[in-house]
């Protein structure tokens, strides 16, 4: 790249949004007020919000860029993206707080320290809501985070950073993921195989995430989500890396709950295989330490117990949905 091709602003900071009238007008405050916010770009990308998001973003003084229709957040991503000027696009989501202000050093450090093609930030561990079902998805997030590895192939869009010509060199989001799905994985995984590089989870760079789960929108969430990942293994240049990263203690977790699911069943056959029954379910707490452990320390001990317990209904249903998604492909295929 020239002096002349080189983009003048090195940062422009992208929010997609959809109907996010709840949450954007606290992400925007909060990335207005990061140190040297005024040598950034603030760009709201809208996907044809309803609501008052517009206004919101019209209030801050940012600009605005809309899709005439909902497109899905892939697309608005990409749209704001197309009228950014940074070197380096750093796409923040609407229900993000940030809470950290040095992130425009953090990420110069970290793309002049490391040979990487993103950098991607972490979830604040602060509780925002007390209900069950979104702290449990909060703190289960937090612990991903936490147990990740430094340098990853894939990471999640919360906070994602990315140099624009990488961006654009991969095409951007595959706006055929129309929801917030793995849309983000299946677009870094691709980033990172296309580059030869790995994406750096900086520890530094943290956000609340104000999201609400009830049950209902949890199950939902991890049902679309499945359905994506499905589709992420069925792209041969994307299944080896994706299988080999989600080799992870939550993925393990999967294996006694199926043998449970059998065992259970069995025994309405013949009784003796409630033992069997017992023993999946105690090896199942077994590998579940790590995930007690940290509920228990943020929360207590009758919210890990249950949080455990609920973890194991997810993790059968996300079984169930998964085995659904793969027979549907297999068939529209």
């Amino acid at each position: 790249m020239t002096d002349k091709e080189r983009p003048s602003i090195f940062l422009s900071i992208i929010v997609p949004v959809f109907n996010g009238e709840k949450t954007l007008d606290k992400c925007l405050e909060a990335i207005t007020k990061i140190k040297d916010f005024e040598k950034c770009e603030l760009i709201v990308a809208n996907d044809a919000s309803v609501d008052t998001s517009v206004l919101i973003a019209k209030k801050h003084g940012v600009k605005v860029v809309s899709n005439p229709v909902n497109k899905g957040v892939a697309a608005t991503r990409n749209l704001g993206a197309k009228n950014a000027k940074g070197e380096i696009l750093l796409f923040v989501d609407s229900d993000i707080v940030l809470s950290s202000r040095d992130i425009i050093k953090h990420i110069k450090d970290d793309f002049k320290s490391f040979d990487v093609c993103g950098v991607s930030g972490v979830y604040d561990e602060r509780i925002v809501f007390s209900d069950f079902f979104s702290t449990y998805k909060h703190l289960y997030m937090c612990l991903g985070k936490k147990i990740a590895s430094k340098f990853n192939f894939a990471a999640d869009s919360a906070i994602l950073a990315i140099p624009r010509e990488m961006f654009f060199k991969a095409n951007g989001f595959n706006e055929n993921y129309l929801g917030a799905t793995a849309e983000d994985i299946e677009f870094t995984l691709r980033l990172s195989l296309n580059e030869n590089k790995k994406i750096l989870q900086d520890n530094r760079i943290k956000g609340e995430h104000h999201k609400k789960h009830n049950l209902k929108s949890l199950l939902r969430t991890n049902c679309l989500r499945i359905g994506s990942i499905v589709r992420i293994i069925q792209e041969k240049e994307l299944r080896k890396t994706y299988l080999n990263m989600s080799k992870s203690s939550s993925g393990k977790s999967l294996y006694p709950i199926i043998l449970a699911s059998i065992f259970l069943i069995l025994s309405f056959i013949y009784w003796f295989f409630i033992f069997g029954f017992l023993f999946s379910v105690l090896m199942f707490f077994w590998v579940q330490t790590e995930f007690f452990k940290y509920f228990k320390r943020r929360k207590g001990v009758f919210f890990a117990v249950l949080s455990v317990l609920f973890s194991a209904i997810e993790m059968f249903f996300a079984a169930v949905c998964g085995l659904y998604f793969q027979i549907y492909f297999k068939i529209k295929n």
